[in-house]
C-alpha cells in the first residue's frame, strides 16, 4: 500500500486511514489555495513538476491537472499495478487485495506440500517467481494476507485514533477491518464469507491449542470473544504449520507463547455417508507483541517492536511506530514532531540522507536503539 499525499507544510497525510470527518476538516484547510497538497511518489521533484491534489465535492482525492504520471510503485499509477493491497480514498472503503489463491476453493492435503514449496518461491516482494522470470503485479499468499490486514488495521488506528489500547480491543478492530477486505474476482469481502453461501469462512483467532486427540485426529483449539472452541483439522496441515511456526520463530512452539494468533479458512464439506462436517484446510499461525497485538514475523521483529512500544509508553508517549503494510527493505519507522527514522534488520538498499537504523548484530540492545529514538526527538 503505496500511497500518501503531502501538504505545502511537509505534513503527510494518508487518505486511505481517514474517516470523512477528517477529509472534511482537511477540504476547509486547503479550501481556496492552489497547489497545497501533492502524491508522495514524487515528492522530491520542484514543486512544478509535482502532482497536486484536492478534494472533491464526495470528498475523492482528484488531480488538479489531467495527464499525471505517477512514479513506479505508487498505488496511483494507471501502469504496473505495483501493489497487492489496496485502499486509495478512505478508510470507509473496501480494500482491494490481489491473492494467489481463490478463497472459496478447499485446498486438499496432496496440494498442501506443493503449495508449500510455492510459497518458497515467493521473494520479498511477493513477486512469483516462476522459471527465472517474475511476474510483474504482485499477489499475496495466505501468510502475507494476514500480516498485511493486521498491520493495515495497527495503522488505521494508530493515524486515526492515535492509540493501540489493548490485544483485545486491537482484536475487535481487525475483525472490523476484516469486513472491508475484498478479494479481487470475489464480489464480497473476507468478512462476509459463510457456511451457507460460500462453504467457507475466514477467521482470526487467538490460538489454544493444535493437537492430536486419543483417535488420532488432528483438533486446532481457538479462542473467539471469551469463548473456546475446537474445529478437525488434517494431519498433513497441522504438521506443515508446526513446522513453520518453528522455522520462523527458532524453533519455538506455538504452544509455548500466549501471543500467538492463528487465521485462515475453515470449509464445510459433505462426508461419504452423507454428513456434513467442518475443517481447517488453510492455516497461518504467528506472533504477535504481547500487549498490542501487532504481526511479528520472526523473534527478533517481536523484540524490536516491544521494545519500541514499551518506549512509548513509559518514556515518550509522542513518538509513534509506523510499520509498513507490505513488506519493504526496513520494518518500521520512528515519526516523532520534530524528526523521522526507519529501523530495519538486515541490509537493505537506503538513501544516505535517511535517519535509520540497523537492530542487528552490536546494535541489537536495548541501549542502542533508546539512543537512536532519542536522536529523533531532539
Amino acid at each position: 500500500m503505496n500511497n500518501k499525499m503531502i501538504l505545502n507544510n511537509g505534513q503527510i497525510i494518508y487518505p486511505s486511514y481517514m474517516s470523512n470527518e477528517d477529509k472534511n476538516k482537511l477540504k476547509t484547510f486547503i479550501a481556496n489555495r492552489n497547489n497545497v497538497m501533492y502524491c508522495g511518489c514524487k515528492a522530491d521533484v520542484p514543486d512544478e513538476e509535482k502532482l497536486y491534489y484536492r478534494l472533491s465535492a464526495d470528498n475523492k482525492f482528484i488531480p488538479l491537472h489531467k495527464g499525471y504520471k505517477h512514479a513506479v510503485g505508487c498505488d496511483r499509477s494507471s501502469e504496473k499495478r505495483s501493489s497487492a493491497f489496496i485502499t486509495l480514498d478512505s478508510s470507509d472503503d473496501y480494500i482491494a487485495t490481489y491473492l494467489r489463491f481463490n478463497p472459496l476453493n478447499f485446498t486438499p492435503p496432496v496440494k498442501q506440500r506443493k503449495l508449500a514449496q510455492e510459497d518458497e518461491n515467493t521473494n520479498s516482494n511477493n513477486e512469483v517467481i516462476s522459471k527465472g522470470k517474475k511476474i510483474k503485479e504482485p499477489f499475496l499468499n495466505l501468510e502475507n494476507l494476514i500480516r498485511c490486514i493486521n498491520i493495515d488495521a495497527y495503522m488505521e488506528r494508530l493515524i486515526g485514533k492515535g492509540i493501540v489500547l489493548s490485544r483485545d480491543y486491537f482484536l475487535n478492530a481487525i475483525k472490523g477491518r476484516i469486513k472491508k477486505v475484498k478479494v479481487v474476482g470475489m464480489d464480497k469481502s473476507l468478512g462476509s464469507l459463510n457456511y451457507e453461501n460460500d462453504w467457507c469462512t475466514f477467521f482470526y483467532c487467538k490460538f489454544i491449542d493444535l493437537s492430536k486427540n486419543e483417535k488420532g485426529y488432528w483438533n486446532l483449539t481457538l479462542e473467539n470473544n471469551g469463548k473456546t472452541f475446537r474445529i478437525g483439522i488434517r494431519e498433513e496441515i497441522a504438521e506443515k504449520q508446526i513446522e513453520k511456526f518453528q522455522k520462523a520463530y527458532c524453533g519455538d512452539l506455538p504452544y509455548s507463547d500466549k501471543s500467538v494468533m492463528a487465521a485462515g479458512f475453515i470449509y464445510k464439506r459433505i462426508s461419504k455417508k452423507m454428513k456434513e462436517y467442518y475443517t481447517v484446510g488453510r492455516l497461518h499461525l504467528f506472533k504477535t507483541t504481547y500487549n498490542e497485538g501487532v504481526y511479528c514475523c520472526d523473534n527478533v521483529e517481536k523484540e524490536l517492536y516491544e521494545i519500541i512500544f514499551n518506549y512509548i509508553k513509559h518514556r515518550n508517549t509522542q513518538a509513534r511506530l509506523y510499520i509498513p503494510v507490505e513488506y519493504t527493505n526496513y520494518n518500521c519507522e520512528i515519526v516523532t514532531k520534530k524528526d523521522r527514522g526507519k529501523i530495519y534488520v538486515g541490509s537493505p538498499k537506503y538513501t544516505s540522507e535517511e535517519k535509520a537504523f540497523n537492530y542487528s548484530g552490536e546494535n541489537a540492545t536495548i541501549e542502542q536503539l533508546v539512543k537512536f529514538i532519542d536522536s529523533l526527538l531532539v
